[in-house]
């Protein structure tokens, strides 16, 4: 399991591995994202945070599903929270707003998204 302040360096790495795998370099894959290729490779080493649109972009762009971003760093077990069962209106609220998602592999990738940052919480919350 990967600590909080690790992550951004296994992203990172994880990131860097599919581009390669999919035959991507540094340039082509910033030109894809409209960024620069030391952007990328900051990205890639963990120095910066690289945000949900642009993780999910880079999916899009690599086509992969997001969660190969976060394969393994969490359980597959996913116990209730104490803090979830308290509230089921924010629950409905993100559902419905995930069902409002058209385009259905977007849905789809927010679903993954939210289940690796669950998974995210509830490990962090355990190392307390």
């Amino acid at each position: 399991m990967v600590k909080s302040e690790q992550l951004n360096e296994v992203v990172g790495a994880r990131l860097k591995h599919l581009r390669e795998s999919k035959g991507f370099t540094l340039v082509s894959l910033a030109r894809e994202l409209d960024i620069t290729y030391q952007q990328v490779r900051k990205y890639e080493s963990g120095l910066n945070r690289i945000s949900v649109v642009s993780l999910m972009e880079v999916a899009r762009i690599l086509d992969i599903e997001i969660a190969e971003f976060f394969d393994g760093l969490m359980p597959r077990h996913k116990a209730v929270a104490p803090a979830a069962e308290a509230e089921p209106k924010l629950d409905q609220t993100m559902a419905a707003a995930l069902d409002r998602i058209e385009d259905p592999i977007v849905r789809r990738r927010m679903r993954d998204l939210i289940d690796a940052l669950e998974g995210t919480a509830q490990a962090e919350a355990i190392g307390r």
